[in-house]
């Protein structure tokens, strides 16, 4: 899958403390973003399927 470019704004003291320790930016984002919707998906399953959870 290729790359696709994104604008991400943050904070200014945020990017420079990042800067300033050598961070990948944009390794760190797509990181969270991955944890993010993996949780949230799960979310939605259980939510999606409280039911059967229950029963």
């Amino acid at each position: 899958m290729g790359r696709a470019k994104v604008n991400l704004t943050l904070d200014a003291d945020v990017a420079k403390t990042a800067r300033s320790l050598a961070l990948n930016m944009t390794s760190l984002a797509e990181g969270a973003i991955i944890e993010a919707a993996k949780l949230e998906r799960n979310r939605l399953w259980c939510t999606e399927h409280q039911a059967a959870i229950d029963a």
